[in-house]
């Protein structure tokens, strides 16, 4: 598969799935299935002249600020529109739909966007900051207080793996991010590259610092992290709540969550990798026993130590992951995909993408409020547990 097929993230993963404990800790939960439902919270019509000029309208991804309570939705026909969680009021922050895929910085109301992909959340200075991928091979940043949106990686439109200065730096195809703010970096999974890199947030200085394959395909290693190797990983978490430093890593063509420990620097495997074309990928279990397919979004509920981990399957839905157990079982969705709402276990999804987990939705030691961006439905799912 060459370089200039793989342009669109979203149509190569389509193609893979169908072939020191704090005081605000939580007493951990079994891992039985509690009683859960899915919910549309959001959907959103595509005009026919959106579809013209962005090709879709995917509802791509979705980050929360659990301080105002919005939930931000990111569109792929180049429209970040927000969404009041208390008062379920909606706006359009930034980008235009009507207009032509534009790289356009400046205040949100004049900023354009070209198919944006991934985000993910940050405060600097106590504003609410969202980073933002494009598929042009570009990082942006959206400051809300600040109302205006910069340029972070800026090679528009060239392919290719090149550390240094924002204004140098080349990507290919950069996909999900996740901010470590002791350490003032930003890191995001590189997807064609099948390569972990990461920002400082102040000088704005891209590295590489993962990731060492040469094939189109990426591979599977173990080991120190410069020699490591993934297949078009697509979303990083980062997790420092016990005082360690670790990225958790969704190697989605492999099938696996790999760690990487930012102390030491050594990627390890911590579920998977399943072979795709297994009629048993999908089984819940113990880590060794448990098969995954296609994890996309990763989320952590921090409540708990170790925490419980919360991911994305592209091809089927929701599925967690007790750091402390060592168990794997299903969340929502099935093996059927399509469009249905209710009972958690026989919920569809079609290509859900990203996760967030919402614990001041819900009562203590109750498990979180769980957003799911559903792609092809054009919808914000959620799926609430009954206390």
């Amino acid at each position: 598969e060459s370089r200039s097929s793989r342009g669109n993230g979203l149509s190569h993963l389509q193609t893979a799935a169908t072939s020191t404990q704090s005081p605000t800790m939580q007493v951990r939960a079994s891992l039985v299935r509690e009683e859960a439902t899915v919910e549309t919270l959001y959907s959103r019509e595509c005009s026919d002249l959106a579809k013209e000029l962005h090709t879709d309208c995917l509802q791509v991804a979705i980050c929360l600020d659990e301080d105002s309570r919005i939930l931000y939705t990111v569109w792929r026909d180049a429209v970040i529109i927000s969404l009041n969680l208390t008062s379920s009021a909606t706006s359009a922050i930034s980008g235009n739909s009507t207009s032509a895929p534009a790289h356009t910085d400046g205040t949100l109301s004049n900023a354009e966007f070209s198919h944006p992909a991934m985000t993910t959340e940050d405060r600097i200075n106590g504003s609410f900051i969202l980073y933002l991928t494009e598929h042009a091979h570009l990082v942006r940043r959206i400051n809300i207080g600040a109302n205006n949106v910069t340029t972070i990686g800026r090679a528009r439109d060239i392919e290719g793996k090149v550390d240094g200065p924002y204004s140098v730096a080349c990507f290919s195809t950069p996909f999900g991010m996740a901010v470590d703010q002791r350490r003032n970096m930003l890191y995001l999974s590189d997807w064609g590259n099948h390569a972990i890199r990461q920002m400082n947030r102040t000088s704005l200085v891209w590295e590489s610092i993962s990731g060492n394959s040469t094939s189109g395909t990426g591979g599977y290693q173990d080991g120190p992290a410069t020699l490591a190797q993934y297949s078009f990983p697509t979303y990083p978490v980062f997790y420092d709540a016990d005082g360690s430093s670790v990225l958790y890593i969704s190697d989605t063509s492999n099938s696996a969550i790999r760690k990487l420990d930012l102390d030491n620097m050594e990627v390890t495997t911590i579920l998977g990798p399943s072979d795709s074309g297994s009629s048993s990928t999908y089984v819940d279990g113990d880590v060794q026993n448990a098969r995954i397919r296609v994890p996309m979004g990763i989320a952590m509920d921090n409540r708990y130590l170790p925490p419980i981990m919360y991911f994305v399957e592209w091809a089927r839905g929701i599925r967690k992951m007790d750091l402390s157990t060592q168990e794997v079982t299903t969340v929502a969705g099935s093996e059927i995909r399509g469009l249905r709402d209710g009972r958690a276990l026989s919920a569809r999804f079609e290509n859900p993408t990203m996760i967030q987990v919402d614990t001041n939705a819900q009562p203590a030691k109750q498990p979180p409020s769980i957003y799911i961006s559903d792609v092809r439905n054009l919808r914000v799912r959620v799926i609430r547990y009954q206390p």
